[in-house]
């Protein structure tokens, strides 16, 4: 049990790094119950949220983060 909540944790780290999925997506997409269980395991795990994980950690260009989209011109 303990392996496959650390194989969640790692797909939640990812996703989180690298997109700009809400929250409850990434849970979902990372095989947690909810969201709530997913912050419950990061909070026990890493010692952080997955909101502060992401904003120390993203990858994801600022405007992907913040859901803007380009302006066309």
């Amino acid at each position: 049990m303990s392996w496959l909540l650390d194989q969640r944790i790692a797909a939640a780290q990812k996703l989180l790094e690298r997109t700009d999925l809400p929250m409850p997506e990434v849970a979902r997409r990372a095989s947690f119950g909810s969201e709530v269980t997913m912050r419950q395991h990061f909070a026990s795990r890493l010692a952080t949220s997955p909101r502060a994980y992401r904003a120390a950690f993203s990858t994801a260009p600022v405007s992907e983060t913040a859901g803007s989209k380009p302006i066309a011109r």
